[in-house]
């Protein structure tokens, strides 16, 4: 699990659905949920985590996508392995692992000092307990 330390920008609520902005260093970060965590306040820091295998990464990406959380990072560690490649990346002094399958790893030739983004569903990412 990647673990993310954020400052809590905006929370907007509609009904049940809540969408809550942090700021990740010089980035932003959109968080979607349906239950409010009673620790999100705003000006607020807090510990957020994801998934490796929902983090999705782009190398030389133009054109419009629907993920909103599209981080700039830098590629730190390469490690294929036989049918997934395990990707570390640095986003604003935090390191995050991408597994891939070894594949995309390959076509996309990542290799460490890559310049790629990180992209997240907002519905991925959750606050640590």
């Amino acid at each position: 699990m990647n673990r993310l330390t954020a400052t809590v920008k905006e929370i907007v609520n509609i009904d049940n659905l809540h969408i809550t902005t942090c700021q990740l260093g010089t980035q932003s970060l959109k968080m979607v949920s349906l239950e409010l965590c009673k620790v999100l306040e705003v000006d607020k820091e807090v510990n957020l985590s994801v998934k490796s295998t929902n983090i999705s990464l782009a190398k030389n990406f133009r054109g419009d996508i629907s993920i909103l959380n599209q981080l700039k990072a830098k590629v730190v560690a390469v490690n294929n392995g036989q049918l997934l490649s395990s990707i570390q990346v640095d986003v604003e002094g935090f390191t995050l692992e991408s597994l891939v399958t070894l594949e995309a790893s390959l076509s996309m030739e990542l290799s460490v000092g890559d310049e790629v983004l990180v992209l997240l569903k907002g519905s991925e990412v959750s606050v640590c307990g």
